[in-house]
């Protein structure tokens, strides 16, 4: 599993509740993985911060959070770390430097890239940016979806 996108400064081109951005992960892998065997945290310290929800992840589906109210876990809008553990081990860890407001960072063919499109929930490409575009809303309820 990896961090699939990530929204830390939020310019208002994402809209939540609590004016936060989100955190998506991927299972990149061929085979059923579920969420609360994963932790995520921002400081190396305490790698092991905050359980992940009880959510099940077949190959390739992505799952999105909202930080802060969803997660109970906030990241520095600039410059961090977001580490993912399983079983008490670091499995990824993204690092971002200079954040630019309102750009997302994504994960597409092996590397991550900063991107002013946000594709929340979608693949991270140009059909995933356009469903992103054409279905959201913002209910301000928990934002949760699986594709």
């Amino acid at each position: 599993m990896i961090v699939n996108e990530f929204l830390a400064r939020n310019k208002g081109n994402y809209l939540s509740k609590n004016d936060k951005g989100f955190i998506e992960f991927k299972n990149i892998s061929n085979k059923t993985i579920r969420l609360s065997d994963y932790c995520i945290s921002n400081d190396e310290s305490l790698p092991f911060k905050v359980n992940l929800p009880n959510v099940v992840l077949n190959p390739n589906e992505i799952c999105a959070f909202n930080l802060g109210n969803e997660l109970g876990l906030n990241f520095d809008s600039k410059s961090g770390k977001i580490i993912l553990s399983k079983n008490g081990k670091i499995v990824n860890t993204v690092e971002y430097d200079n954040l630019p407001n309102g750009n997302s960072y994504k994960y597409n063919n092996g590397s991550y890239y900063y991107s002013i499109d946000l594709s929340f929930n979608n693949e991270n490409n140009a059909e995933g940016v356009k469903a992103f575009q054409d279905s959201f809303s913002n209910d301000g309820k928990l934002i949760f979806w699986i594709k």
